[in-house]
């Protein structure tokens, strides 16, 4: 008997967890609303948008170096070898050579210069205005070595022969290396006539570093040695052609990215209380909102055909929330503007027109009033690392099918 009921009982727990599972059974539990997506396209709702200039850096991950100008920057590349021999009594034909392997190149048809680097500098800290953490560049840190390379035919390496004078100092009947070559390196650079003109090569970071090898006599043994190292350091420097560095332009109504000078976006975007209430169905009071959840936040952007980089771009692009209503400019990290945690980067890739910039969490704190919001900034993950660049179509284009829009897709509490 005691069996009989147990199995009843079995039976009927089986049954009440099944019917619980069945969405439209009456006796199920309630599974809650369903997400609804929504695409506002009021492009009122974009109340202030422009891009800007921020400080100018060093990217010290970048598997490029780079020699050139673009769009009023300047570029140059310092690379340093170790270990070079101090006293040699002789160099197989006067002649060192450099190889640079290349990775790609913009209209660039004229000499690449050298120059000695007089001053020591720590890569962390190296940018248009200091050497190290405590120093600054001083005037005479670069003196030209009196040699130049003529880059005209494009091929998968530049090798560069240099005269080994240029590197070593005849001293009572011995060649001694140049002590400032050995100790901070030369640097790479072009003159600045001609604009949108840039060359780049692989560097220490890739698995093509720049490599300098040469045959020579040491004083200690009579036989050929080889010297061939790939560079110990190397490292890229940005600066202006026309303006200060520490001047920053606005692009006003621009919504532009850029690495070389680093640009940002700036995005004032209504969601306000009142305007998230009168957009949202089913979402009527500021507990609602509080209350909601945010599946997906995008903003929808389009590239502007007009104006792009002439190579394919790749970027990540990282959100930030502004939450300082008097901000200086540019914003400072931190002070005025800040990453919420666990916000989505994004991909944007030139080759495609259409873009989705993922502000999902960004906007779950705003709706539940846990952050305060000045606007959205947006900038590269690779900023000072190229010349790269892309600008998308701001509220005020002509095709009122590129102009940005926002998707959200949320769940009512």
């Amino acid at each position: 008997m005691k069996l009989i009921k147990l199995s009843s009982l079995s039976i009927f727990m089986i049954v009440l967890v099944f019917s619980c599972t069945k969405k439209n059974n009456p006796v199920g539990l309630n599974e809650g609303p369903e997400p609804t997506e929504i695409v506002l396209t009021d492009t009122s709702l974009f109340k202030n948008c422009y891009s800007y200039q921020d400080s100018l850096e060093t990217y010290t991950n970048n598997n490029k170096i780079i020699v050139g100008n673009f769009d009023n920057a300047k570029v140059k590349s310092l690379i340093k070898f170790t270990s070079l021999p101090d006293t040699v009594e002789s160099i197989e034909n006067n002649q060192l050579q450099l190889t640079l392997v290349n990775k790609d190149s913009l209209n660039f048809a004229r000499a690449l210069k050298f120059a000695r680097i007089n001053q020591a500098r720590k890569e962390n800290y190296v940018n248009w205005q200091n050497a190290t953490d405590s120093t600054q560049w001083q005037p005479d840190a670069f003196s030209d070595i009196d040699f130049e390379y003529e880059l005209r035919d494009w091929a998968d390496s530049t090798i560069i022969s240099i005269a080994s004078e240029k590197f070593y100092n005849e001293v009572e009947g011995k060649l001694v290396v140049d002590s400032l070559i050995a100790e901070n390196g030369i640097a790479i650079y072009a003159e600045e006539e001609a604009a949108n003109s840039f060359v780049e090569f692989f560097s220490l970071e890739s698995s093509f570093s720049p490599s300098l090898k040469f045959n020579y006599i040491s004083s200690e043994a009579d036989s050929m040695l080889t010297y061939e190292e790939e560079v110990s350091s190397d490292i890229i420097l940005s600066e202006k052609i026309d303006g200060d560095n520490t001047e920053f332009e606005k692009f006003e109504n621009e919504l532009k990215i850029s690495n070389i000078l680093p640009v940002k976006m700036y995005m004032n975007i209504d969601f306000s209380a009142e305007t998230m209430i009168e957009n949202l169905q089913n979402i009527n009071t500021t507990e609602d909102l509080r209350r909601m959840t945010i599946n997906k936040a995008e903003i929808i952007l389009h590239k502007q055909l007009e104006e792009q980089f002439p190579e394919r771009t790749i970027f990540a692009l990282r959100p930030y929330v502004l939450t300082s209503e008097d901000a200086t400019f540019p914003p400072n990290y931190y002070e005025d503007y800040t990453f919420v945690s666990y916000s989505n980067d994004s991909t944007v890739d030139s080759e495609e027109d259409k873009y989705s910039l993922d502000i999902t969490k960004i906007l779950q704190k705003i709706v539940a009033e846990e952050i305060d919001y000045y606007g959205l900034i947006f900038r590269s993950l690779e900023e000072d690392a190229d010349f790269e660049f892309i600008k998308f179509a701001t509220k005020f284009n002509n095709d009122e099918n590129l102009r940005p829009a926002i998707r959200i897709i949320y769940t009512t509490p």
